[in-house]
């Protein structure tokens, strides 16, 4: 997934046009009359594309916006600004056993506490409260994403205008750039000579 190591092919301009509307997710390139195209293969926590149904489908803005940053060569910033697909910044999460769901909120001063399904939906958002898991018999508890980050859950959709949802860009962007410094380490390093 490194930049700078892709081998391309040639095709002709149908068949260019054609691989376009069947591979999105490829690498295109024209210049001077000539059609290029490139495989891409995401895996692990990279993929995103026709995920199995077992598969984990949460928070699919960051190895999208990976995707578009190493292949594409798309800041991004600007990707996310892009991308307005809330279920793209959902995470899921599943409870079993003695463990249940709460959410914490403070409402107009006053502070709530309301117990959740088994299975639920969420982002990270501006303005929200904190999804915790409770141990219901020894009363431990763990916050599903620690940190100062806040959630709003995403169980019942309502569809509204993007801005709307109050997602915390930050959250992601940070996410997706600890990646690229994983996988471009030297980028940000200062040369002591």
């Amino acid at each position: 997934m490194i930049r700078g190591m892709v081998r391309l092919s040639p095709v002709d301009e149908d068949r260019y046009n054609e691989m376009k509307q069947e591979n999105p997710h490829y690498l295109f390139k024209e210049g001077n009359g000539t059609f290029y195209y490139a495989a891409t293969k995401c895996k692990g926590r990279f993929e995103y594309a026709d995920l199995a149904l077992h598969k984990n489908k949460s928070f699919l803005i960051i190895p999208k916006a990976l995707h578009a940053y190493f292949v594409d060569g798309i800041d991004p910033e600007d990707f996310m600004k892009a991308n307005t697909n809330v279920f793209d910044y959902c995470g899921g999460v599943k409870i079993k056993g003695d463990w249940s769901f709460h959410y914490h909120k403070i409402v107009s001063g006053e502070y709530s506490e309301t117990p959740l399904q088994n299975t639920i939906r969420y982002y990270v958002s501006n303005n929200g409260g904190k999804i915790v898991k409770k141990n219901n018999d020894d009363a431990r508890a763990i916050q599903v994403e620690a940190g100062k980050w806040m959630q709003a859950l995403m169980i019942d959709y309502e569809e509204k205008e993007f801005e709307g949802y109050d997602i915390n860009l930050k959250y992601y962007l940070e996410k997706v750039r600890k990646e690229i410094e994983n996988l471009e380490p030297n980028t940000n390093q200062l040369s002591l000579f």
